[in-house]
């Protein structure tokens, strides 16, 4: 079941996320490389070290897709090429509209999902402006999440609502940046 978002008289056009110990609770770096493989709808590396969503991931995006807010990508890892890998293999369960219990279904990937990735070591501000100029909008009709301080303050810097997650992406953190961002948006346009 997707979650709603009524009350919140203003929605991002895009809600951008880190990775690593954001949307999954590893650095991908110092994982033991490809070859990337898909073992009983989990991605595990070269030693079988398995790489899955914090757990409310999944409920997290279907639910931002179903009120049509984009999804980006951004960060700032070295291993260029096996985050890459990993988003285009990460399994997203299907997220059930009734509350009948089935087994989980997967028909997408995260790749699938997302609209934009700025994935290579540099300013996470350089990420989310050309995030921005992708898609032609205000750096304040932007929400983003980020488990590194030095990021929120950066990105905060040039008027962004940026929400500092501490142990992975939850629906709680997800409703505190929806929060702040009607709470900025607000301000804005008074």
């Amino acid at each position: 079941m997707a979650l709603e978002f009524e009350g919140f008289r203003y929605l991002p056009k895009i809600v951008v996320f880190d990775l690593d110990y954001t949307l999954w609770p590893l650095y991908v770096d110092c994982l033991n490389g490809p070859p990337f493989r898909i073992v009983n709808h989990v991605v595990t590396d070269r030693s079988g070290s398995r790489i899955k969503f914090y757990k409310d991931v999944p409920l997290i995006i279907h639910s931002l897709k179903r009120h049509d807010i984009k999804i980006g990508l951004a960060s700032r890892t070295g291993a260029i090429s096996w985050a890459e890998q990993i988003v285009q293999l990460i399994p997203l369960p299907l997220i059930q509209e009734d509350e009948t219990p089935k087994s989980e279904i997967y028909s997408k990937t995260l790749k699938d999902v997302v609209d934009a990735m700025e994935i290579y070591p540099t300013s996470k501000v350089r990420h989310i402006k050309q995030i921005a100029k992708k898609f032609d909008i205000n750096l304040n009709e932007i929400l983003f999440f980020d488990d590194e301080i030095r990021n929120i303050r950066d990105i905060k810097g040039i008027g962004i609502t940026s929400i500092l997650v501490d142990d992975g992406m939850t629906v709680e953190v997800l409703q505190e940046g929806l929060r702040q961002y009607n709470k900025n948006m607000k301000d804005y346009y008074s």
